[in-house]
């Protein structure tokens, strides 16, 4: 017996139903995709985190310096590079970056610049260096918030007071607004909003579905809610401002200092 074909109505009924369940579907997708992307990225900061512990351990305390003047080379060079503590270098990269995907150029540009005496500058990851890395705590304080402590000594980790509301690492974003620079995170973290423009410190970056993760002294990593969600290729506005909230909150420095 002949089967009876399609007929043009019966086919377009079932392509709508399909079109209907991938519109129900994608949204879902996405969102589950992103999360993803969100707890990686918390897998990371934990890793850092433990990797800064173990310097701890092997440094009298002290927290890794965030940078060595002597050549420029920053926190996250000296656990890789120099200690060896994380040699997964991918691991300072956001996967939420949709240039992760290409290592030849952008983990190049990111991680190791043509420089020799400038590595990992541009990382994913911010570091608490006023207050953790080059510290008020000990020795000379840096000068102002852009500028490299001289003198100035990392704070010691059983020294930190409430360590679990204590900021170490965040997401971190340049303030560049065009070009590669756009893409590009930063190895410092600002206390106060950087100029727009500016490439010596990065900001909060709210970068997971208006979230930013974030590592605390003591280890654990939490997500705080921001305002509007900055994604990589968007350029820095207002409404992106993580300072007018906390824990970023200016008026709030109980989260960023040691005591």
């Amino acid at each position: 017996m002949r089967k009876t074909p399609f007929t043009l109505i019966e086919l377009l009924v079932v392509m709508a139903i399909i079109a209907i369940l991938a519109s129900l579907l994608l949204p879902s997708l996405n969102q589950a995709r992103q999360t993803a992307k969100r707890i990686s990225c918390v897998n990371q900061l934990k890793q850092h985190g433990l990797s800064i512990s173990l310097y701890c351990d092997d440094s009298m305390g002290f927290f890794v310096p965030y940078c060595l003047a002597a050549d420029k080379t920053t926190w996250p060079a000296i656990l890789s590079l120099i200690n060896g503590y994380n040699r997964n270098q991918k691991t300072y990269l956001c996967p939420e970056n949709p240039l992760v995907s290409s290592p030849s150029q952008f983990l190049r540009k990111s991680l190791v610049q043509t420089a020799t005496s400038e590595k990992f500058y541009y990382v994913d990851y911010g570091y608490n260096y006023f207050y953790m890395g080059g510290s008020q705590y000990l020795g000379s304080p840096a000068k102002d918030d852009k500028s490299i402590s001289q003198g100035g000594h990392p704070a010691k980790q059983h020294r930190i007071k409430h360590p679990s509301r204590k900021l170490l690492l965040t997401d971190s974003k340049t303030n560049m607004a065009t070009g590669d620079s756009i893409f590009r995170g930063h190895y410092l973290l600002s206390r106060t909003q950087p100029a727009v423009g500016s490439s010596s410190a990065g900001h909060p970056a709210i970068r997971h579905s208006n979230m930013v993760n974030i590592l605390w002294v003591d280890g654990h990593v939490s997500s705080a809610r921001g305002l509007v969600s900055e994604p990589f290729g968007e350029a820095y506005t207002m409404e992106h401002n993580p300072y007018l909230y906390e824990p970023f909150s200016r008026a709030v420095t109980d989260f960023w200092t040691c005591d």
